[in-house]
């Protein structure tokens, strides 16, 4: 990791993240546990091809 180098994947505009959308009862923060890191990750990244990640900006070194 000494060795990496930070790039840029900003989100478009209309994306908006808040505490808001953080789980909130302890239903939702059990269930989002159970949820994979690479899973999460790759229905992100998902999301941001489909609509068309170049449209966004794509990556900036």
């Amino acid at each position: 990791m000494d060795q990496t180098k930070a790039v840029g994947c900003p989100l478009g505009n209309h994306f908006e993240l808040n505490s808001q959308q953080s789980p909130t009862t302890e239903d939702e923060k059990e269930e989002i546990k159970s949820v994979p890191y690479a899973l999460a990750i790759e229905s992100l990244m998902y999301g941001m091809y489909s609509i068309g990640f170049s449209s966004l900006g794509g990556c900036s070194e």
